[in-house]
């Protein structure tokens, strides 16, 4: 993948999907970050300036996403 192919490279995921399949795939293959489409100039700027910062940025959607998925599992019985 791209991240063996280029070490030390930020990746930040930019794009209209927002369906778990594809936000934990594009994580677990090494995004840093994942934004979508809807964001405005502004946000994607920052985002990127945050993932040069070492930070992680999703787009609030995304984030709750994400969130939602470690709790589901972490609850007794999952």
């Amino acid at each position: 993948g791209l991240r063996e192919q280029l070490p030390g490279t930020q990746f930040l995921m930019y794009t209209m999907h927002d369906d778990d399949h594809r936000v934990f795939e594009a994580l677990r293959a090494g995004a840093n970050g994942y934004l979508l489409k809807s964001a405005g100039p502004d946000e994607v700027v920052q985002a990127v300036h945050e993932v040069l910062r070492g930070g992680a940025p999703m787009s609030a959607h995304v984030a709750r996403r994400v969130v939602t998925h470690f709790q589901e599992r972490s609850r007794p019985g999952n």
